[in-house]
C-alpha cells in the first residue's frame, strides 16, 4: 500500500483508515452522515486490500482534511472522491493527493490517469489542466448539478525510480 508520505510541512499523506471517518465527515462531507461515510469509507478499505482500490487522506494536526481515491480498470485509472477542506486549499495538498494516487496506479501498470469534474467548474479544471489533464469524454448522470460529468485523462510515464511523472497533454 501507499506509505506515509511526508509533504510541505504541515501535513501529511497517508493511507486512510476507518478511524479518519469522523473527520472526513467533518472536513469533507459534510452533509453526509458519520454512519455513511464509516460505511462508504469501510467498503473502500475493503476493496483495497483486494487490490482493487487505494484511498488517501491528508492530515493535518492528526486530522484527515482531505481525502481522494483510485479505482483501477486495467490500464486506466480512475481518481474520484477529491476533497480538500475548505479553509486547506490552494497549498498543494489536492496536487499531492493525485501525484500520490498516479504513483500508485503507474506501480499496479495503469498506464492512463482519467478523473471527473463538473463541465462548469472552472477552478477546479483549471487545476487538473495545469497537471496536464485533457478533455476526454462528457457523461450525463443524474449525481450531480447540471447532470454531466466531463472526464479528463492524461498519461502516465515514469522517469526515474519511484517518480512518476506524466506528459502534459498526452492524452489517450
Amino acid at each position: 500500500m501507499v506509505p506515509r508520505v511526508p509533504r510541505e510541512p504541515g501535513y501529511i499523506i497517508r493511507p486512510a483508515t476507518l478511524a479518519d471517518a469522523p473527520a472526513l465527515q467533518r472536513h469533507c462531507f459534510p452533509t453526509q452522515s458519520v454512519e455513511d461515510v464509516a460505511n462508504y469509507l469501510g467498503w473502500c478499505l475493503r476493496q483495497a486490500e483486494k487490490g482493487r482500490l487505494a484511498r488517501l487522506v491528508a492530515e493535518v494536526g492528526g486530522e484527515a482534511i482531505a481525502n481522494a481515491q483510485l479505482t483501477l480498470h486495467g490500464e486506466v485509472a480512475e481518481i474520484g472522491s477529491l476533497v480538500v477542506a475548505e479553509g486547506h486549499r490552494r497549498r498543494g495538498i489536492g496536487t499531492a493527493l493525485i501525484a500520490a494516487l498516479a504513483d500508485f496506479a503507474c506501480e499496479r501498470g495503469a498506464q492512463v490517469l482519467e478523473i471527473g469534474v463538473r463541465p462548469d467548474d472552472g477552478r477546479v479544471r483549471a487545476l487538473y489542466t495545469r497537471l496536464g489533464f485533457v478533455p476526454h469524454r462528457q457523461v450525463e448522470v443524474n449525481f450531480v448539478p447540471g447532470g454531466r460529468v466531463l472526464y479528463l485523462r492524461r498519461t502516465i510515464s515514469t522517469e526515474g525510480a519511484g517518480s512518476t511523472h506524466f506528459t502534459r497533454g498526452g492524452a489517450s
